[in-house]
């Protein structure tokens, strides 16, 4: 059992990341250790792939409003700087382009620990996989599929 903190220390050095993956992995053989973190890695996918589709919304909502906001910008000239309607819709599609960047800085942070996470189990699972593959004399990928590894 001390290889397998050993390797999960290294592999939380590598990814540079304070997360502590021992809470997936101490008292649990290395099976289930591998298991418990094709679990949480599972669960980590489906939560970024949320947040990325909130994202995505919204940076399609900003660039929809920024090419709003060049197209209003593309008819001011002498005869329209003082068109009360254009001012007012350039500073409408401005206060919503703030608005939007608001909404998707909390996403941003929200997202990146999560990937860090991900990032710190795969080079975990990565090194669990291959020490015991090594251990039954079987390729990494045998090893996968003996104990249903498979991520999906």
């Amino acid at each position: 059992m001390s290889k397998l903190k050993d390797l999960l220390k290294r592999a939380e050095g590598m990814s540079e990341s304070n997360f502590d993956l021992s809470k997936y992995t101490n008292g649990k053989d290395d099976e289930t250790a591998a298991l418990k973190l094709k679990e949480r890695y599972e669960q980590l996918k489906k939560e970024i792939g949320e947040i990325s589709k909130d994202l995505s919304k919204l940076e399609g909502a900003r660039m929809t409003a920024l090419f709003k906001l060049g197209g209003l910008g593309s008819n001011i000239n002498p005869e329209t700087a003082g068109n009360d309607r254009l001012n007012t819709e350039i500073e409408n599609c401005s206060n919503e382009i703030e608005k939007i960047d608001r909404a998707l800085e909390p996403l941003y942070k929200k997202k990146e620990p999560l990937a860090e996470e991900l990032r710190a189990i795969e080079k975990a699972t990565n090194e669990l996989v291959n020490k015991n593959a090594e251990k039954l004399g079987i390729s990494p990928l045998s090893y996968v599929s003996k104990y249903q590894l498979h991520l999906d």
